[in-house]
C-alpha cells in the first residue's frame, strides 16, 4: 500500500487510485492463482478417471473372457450332471 503520504495528511486523488489499483492487482492475482490451483485440481481427477476407466475395462474384459470360458464348459457339464443324476 502506499505509505508516503505523512502521517494525517489525506491522500491524494492519485494515491487513492494507485491504492485501489495495488488492491485489485493482488485480488486478481489472488484469483489467479486460485484459477491454477483449480485447474491443476481438475487435471488430476481427469487422470484419476482416466485410471478408474481403464482398469474398469480391463476387469470387465478379464469377466467377458471368464464368461466365455464358463459358457464353453457349460453344454459339457449339463449332460454329465444328468447322467449323473439319472
Amino acid at each position: 500500500m502506499l505509505e508516503d503520504a505523512p502521517a494525517g495528511q489525506p491522500l491524494s486523488h492519485e494515491e487513492l487510485l494507485l491504492e485501489q489499483i495495488e488492491r485489485l492487482s493482488a485480488a486478481i492475482a489472488a484469483r489467479e492463482n486460485e484459477l491454477r490451483r483449480l485447474k491443476s485440481e481438475v487435471e488430476l481427477r481427469d487422470l484419476y478417471i482416466q485410471e478408474l476407466h481403464a482398469q474398469l475395462r480391463r476387469q470387465a474384459e478379464r469377466l467377458e473372457e471368464l464368461e466365455r470360458r464358463v459358457r464353453a464348459l457349460a453344454p459339457r457339464a449339463i449332460p454329465a450332471s444328468r447322467a449323473a443324476s439319472a
